[in-house]
């Protein structure tokens, strides 16, 4: 990983340093790949056949992030994790953003569950997904065991670190109600202390792993650091019960079907493959905190969720059009109940 100095190099003179060709340029793009949040991923467009390989620019609002992302995926890639290396990393004042990671490209599937899939689509799909359990718990214990020391030496000396705490906490504590008030304060008396840090990723779902020439790729590192293992554990096992939420119609009922075995399947495969054990107790805390998160996305209104994340006020809003957090919300509220015994659903449709 190269770092290029901010404020000495801009982006097309990083790309033109990379490939050695000092007559490249971006007349033909970047293209837009897609958006999340305050995060774009651009294709550089007529440099992507200058380089030496197939890259994707992704743009950040803030340098600590990208600084951030690229010392984990750094650490990864020298390790030998399957995630792609970073090329280069660096910043600029013009209208791309504020940062940037050049990130070798991974090309291949990953298996999305969206709306309008007829049935033979969904019946490929649900053969892939059944699949996904096992190689999502061989992936994530895998991460939980490389040595996160190196990553959060240089988190601490750069200043990029992620409080993983903050950043759910804060949503997680804002949902209104007086349930929501009795899980809050379920929360704060069965906080656990961690068993232990690692490496996590944040969103580990199916979506972010490719299927690559090479074999399966982890991507979108955007919300990686330092954390109790059980962080990833939540957010993978409620991917796979929610399979069904974007799939509206007969299709999603398919797929709901299925997510609570996935979800289970994924569990027992980690467990046997943990490098450390992971505390019940912990886990239940972790999946009622990630619960909470997507319970506050659920209940607000689309000004609301504009405030709430300015960066990216239209994907909130997309999704609440199709109905996704929606659908979702009971799921959060049973996993909620059942290890709260706090009734949040019933609470939310009373306000």
């Amino acid at each position: 990983m190269t770092i290029v100095d901010p404020g000495a190099n801009d982006l097309l003179l990083a790309l033109r340093q990379a490939s050695g060709d000092a007559g490249l340029s971006l007349e033909d793009g970047p293209r837009p790949l897609n958006a999340q949040g305050s995060v774009q991923f651009v294709q550089p467009g007529s440099t992507e056949t200058r380089l030496a390989i197939p890259a994707v620019i992704r743009l950040c609002d803030r340098a600590a992030n990208a600084t951030r992302e690229a010392i984990i995926e750094d650490h990864l890639y020298r390790s030998g994790f399957p995630t792609p290396p970073v090329l280069l990393i660096g910043s600029q004042g013009d209208a791309l953003g504020g940062a940037w990671l050049l990130i070798e490209l991974v090309s291949g599937p990953s298996v999305r569950i969206g709306s309008g899939r007829g049935p033979v689509q969904a019946a490929r799909s649900i053969r892939a997904l059944w699949q996904r359990p096992a190689l999502l718990a061989e992936l994530t214990a895998r991460l939980h065991g490389i040595d996160p020391d190196p990553v959060d030496r240089r988190l601490a000396n750069t200043g990029s670190g992620l409080d993983w705490h903050k950043f759910l906490w804060d949503r997680a504590t804002s949902v209104r109600g007086s349930g929501a008030a009795e899980v809050v304060d379920w929360l704060e008396r069965n906080e656990p202390e961690p068993s232990r840090l690692a490496l996590s990723h944040g969103d580990l779902h199916p979506g972010n792993i490719v299927i690559s020439a090479n074999g399966p790729q982890i991507i979108d590192w955007g919300i990686g650091c330092l954390a109790p293992p059980a962080r990833d554990i939540a957010c993978t096992m409620f991917a796979l019960l929610t399979t069904g939420s974007q799939a509206p119609g007969p299709t999603g009922g398919v797929f709901s079907a299925l997510g609570r075995q996935l979800s289970d399947r994924f569990l027992r495969r980690y467990r046997a493959l943990a490098p450390i054990a992971l505390p019940a107790a912990e886990l239940d805390w972790h999946r009622v905190l990630y619960s909470m998160n997507r319970v506050f996305w659920a209940t607000l209104d689309d000004e609301e969720a504009s405030v709430a994340n300015s960066g990216d006020p239209l994907a909130v809003r997309a999704a609440r059009a199709d109905g996704v957090l929606d659908r979702e919300l009971p799921i959060h509220a049973r996993i909620i109940d059942d290890i709260t015994g706090v009734d949040l659903l019933r609470d939310l449709v009373n306000t």
